[in-house]
């Protein structure tokens, strides 16, 4: 086997990880309970890429809060949410929000919008908040990359190996001949 032959066989094996590594992704968003609306975990792609001093590379894009959602957990983002996506998120959710404010009980004008704001300031100031902060150290992609690059090395560490062994073979045997 050649040189090429073996950088088409490892491009082919890179292609075949992106394809696991979404699918291990979309798992992880599933399995942690991140899923309201469905769009980032609609969103999730990976891709090999070569980059420009010839190295193959797997390359993870979703939406931008993604990353954040995958931080750890006290986050706070240096930008604001988008206020449609927590609109949509909120209806998804079924949270009713108050019809009066909470500290001094005057009827509010627009409660949804008022909620919105509310979880948008929070976001900001306090970060994010998980469920159960205590148990996850490591966010859902830095998780399931450290996983699946594991699994990955193994297996191209046995396939290298086999496809070593292939070519010593086929090498040697020429040297059979003069014995």
């Amino acid at each position: 086997m050649t040189i090429d032959e073996l950088k088409k066989r490892l491009k082919g094996k890179m292609m075949y990880r992106a394809r696991l590594m979404t699918q291990a992704l979309k798992r992880k968003l599933v399995t942690r309970d991140h899923i309201v609306t469905g769009k980032l975990h609609d969103s999730i792609r990976t891709r090999t890429k070569v980059t420009s001093d010839g190295k193959l590379r797997l390359q993870v894009s979703m939406l931008r809060y993604g990353d954040y959602i995958n931080a750890r957990n006290d986050l706070r983002p240096n930008w604001h949410p988008p206020r449609q996506a927590i609109r949509e998120w909120a209806r998804a959710k079924g949270l009713k929000p108050n019809k009066t404010h909470y500290k001094s009980g005057k009827k509010l004008k627009n409660p949804f919008e008022s909620m919105i704001s509310a979880i948008v300031r929070n976001m900001k100031t306090e970060g994010f908040m998980f469920k159960d902060r205590q148990k996850r150290k490591v966010g859902w992609l830095n998780e399931t990359l450290q996983v699946e690059n594991k699994k990955f090395l193994q297996e191209f560490a046995i396939d290298f190996t086999s496809q070593i062994e292939t070519f010593a073979e086929k090498k040697f045997r020429a040297f059979d001949k003069f014995k």
